[in-house]
């Protein structure tokens, strides 16, 4: 597998640990830092010392394409940084930001296949609040991420004004999950129980999610080909992505394989093979995960009288059958007020919880980013994406 980048990317101080800690502006390419004379061809997007791949680029002479030819306008880029950089000490934020366009080129003994994929990533670190809280933006040009960015300003003033005065414990109390705790929620209790490598020699597990009994309305789909950060058209064996629902109709439906895993069970490869380094052995892994919306319109619970948690974001989700969980912020409703409350570390069965949702919201959103995404057992992440709705679940901790 090869891969060439070209990238420029600028990182202010942060304490982001998941990001490096470089202070400059990198012009890279096939890994090989430019100097200060070639920025110029850069910010007009033109990459003089490879002209046959920008040719390439402008008359789609790649297999897979994904990318906005307006990225390639650099002309403005500084003007791009100082909006950016003029909102984030208007609200006391540290950002990382990230252009890249990359071409990946995948062989095997019967075709070679090349994807072309350009995106813009932006993280802001909100730093005058209680908790350590990053926001992602992922975009295909500047104009969309500016317009994003200043969209998000309400958000902003709510996660910087959260100061929880107590300790909450979750025993026996309903539990509302926002969009963007949702989707990382699923990802982990749904996505890696349905990639089959981590199901082999395991079928009383598979039978019992089979039988599972969830919410008739939930339903959780992995597509590949979906133009978002998890984009994956064919995976790293040259299997073409397809759209595999993993759970129909609150039913386990389906797993994802690889060629490997799709011979063990006696099915084919959904086109979930990824390798996120050469020298990483392949794995099942997910690419875009999609919980379809439901009936619910779960806002109006924020204006009844009812009583339950609301968690907006999480600090730490992560496991395969046993899931471990921090919330980040949280709240707990009561009389139409939202009061922030800590939780702590909680361990919940993934097997179990499911059977908890009884509300599928009826609005989605979508988090994504090539900056942040998913470490199956500690190998190196790979983005993805996951778009969601709320959740509701009665009993949330029995």
């Amino acid at each position: 597998m090869k891969i060439t980048r070209y990238q420029i990317t600028k990182m202010f101080n942060t304490p982001i640990k998941s990001l490096k800690n470089e202070f400059k502006l990198r012009y890279l390419f096939n890994g090989l830092s430019y100097t200060e004379q070639d920025r110029n061809y850069y910010e007009k997007g033109f990459d003089y010392k490879n002209k046959q791949f920008y040719e390439n680029m402008l008359n789609n002479k790649f297999d897979f394409i994904k990318i906005d030819h307006n990225m390639l306008n650099l002309s403005n880029f500084k003007f791009y940084i100082q909006v950016i950089e003029q909102f984030c000490k208007k609200y006391n934020i540290e950002y990382y930001l990230k252009w890249e366009i990359v071409n990946k080129k995948l062989t095997n003994s019967q075709k070679s296949i090349s994807i072309l994929d350009g995106h813009i990533d932006l993280a802001l670190h909100i730093l005058n609040n209680s908790v350590n809280e990053v926001i992602y933006f992922y975009v295909d040009n500047f104009n969309q991420l500016i317009e994003k960015m200043f969209y998000f300003r309400g958000k902003l003033q709510f996660i910087s004004e959260f100061s929880p005065v107590k300790n909450m414990n979750l025993k026996g109390e309903n539990v509302l999950l926002s969009e963007l705790a949702s989707g990382i929620f699923i990802h982990e209790v749904v996505g890696h129980l349905s990639e089959s490598d981590l199901l082999v020699g395991k079928q009383n597990l598979i039978n019992d999610l089979i039988n599972k009994k969830i919410n008739n309305e939930l339903t959780v789909i992995d597509d590949g080909s979906i133009m978002s950060s998890g984009w994956t058209p064919v995976d790293d064996e040259l299997t073409n992505s397809e759209k595999t629902t993993l759970i129909k109709s609150g039913k386990w439906h389906k797993f994802l394989h690889s060629n490997y895993t799709s011979e063990i069970f006696n099915t084919h490869s959904t086109g979930n093979c990824r390798i996120s380094y050469p020298e990483f052995k392949p794995q099942v892994r997910m690419t875009n995960l999609v919980i379809d919306k439901g009936s619910t319109d779960l806002d109006l619970l924020l204006k009844k009288n009812d009583k339950f948690i609301f968690i907006d974001s999480f600090s730490t989700c992560y496991g395969f059958r046993k899931i471990h969980i921090v919330p980040n912020r949280s709240y707990y409703y009561q009389n139409g007020n939202l009061e922030p409350v800590r939780i702590n570390e909680l361990i919940i069965d993934a097997y179990d919880i499911l059977g908890k949702i009884i509300y599928v919201g009826n609005k989605d959103d979508i988090i994504q980013s090539t900056l942040t995404g998913c470490k199956k057992f500690s190998k190196s992440i790979l983005p993805v994406s996951i778009r969601s709705p709320k959740l509701f679940f009665e009993s949330f901790i029995s």
